[in-house]
C-alpha cells in the first residue's frame, strides 16, 4: 500500500513523500478501535541493485533488510527497509483506496519478526 511519509533533512527541512509500505502492527492491535496509529516500513525495489547486494538481502546478511520474493503480477523483488519505519494514522488504511496487496505466510511473518529483533538488538552494548 502507498502511504504518506515525512522525510526530514539534516538542514531541518522536510518533505512529504508517498511510498509503498508494509503494515507492521499486529492484527490484534490494528483491530482495536482505540488504536489510532500503526507502524509501517517502507518497501524498496531491488530492481537495478547489484547482484551482490540482492544476494546479501536474500541471505539475510543485511541486518536492516527483509527480502520479499517477487510475486508474478503483484510485486517485483523487494525488501522491507527496517531503517524506514514510520508511525502513521490508522485511518490511511481504512480509506476505500487502501488495498492489501499480499499477506505474509506464518513462516515469513516469524522470519520478519526475527529480523526486526536482530535489527533493533544488533550492536547493543557495543561502541558504534
Amino acid at each position: 500500500m502507498d502511504v504518506p511519509v515525512i522525510y526530514g533533512k539534516i538542514t531541518g527541512e522536510s518533505d512529504l513523500r508517498t511510498v509503498m509500505a508494509m503494515l507492521l502492527t499486529h492484527d490484534c492491535e490494528y483491530d482495536k478501535e482505540e488504536t489510532k496509529y500503526v507502524y509501517v516500513a517502507q518497501l524498496v525495489s531491488l530492481a537495478g541493485s547489484s547482484s551482490k547486494f540482492v544476494e546479501s538481502v536474500r541471505q539475510r546478511r543485511v541486518i536492516a533488510a527483509f527480502y520479499l520474493e517477487p510475486l508474478s503480477d503483484v510485486i517485483d523483488a523487494m525488501y522491507v527497509d527496517l531503517r524506514r519505519i514510520s508511525r502513521i494514522e490508522k485511518r490511511f488504511f481504512q480509506q476505500p483506496s487502501a488495498k492489501a496487496i499480499l499477506s505474509l505466510s506464518d513462516d515469513a511473518r516469524l522470519a520478519l519478526q526475527r529480523q526486526i529483533a536482530l535489527f533493533f538488538g544488533f550492536g547493543r552494548g557495543q561502541n558504534r
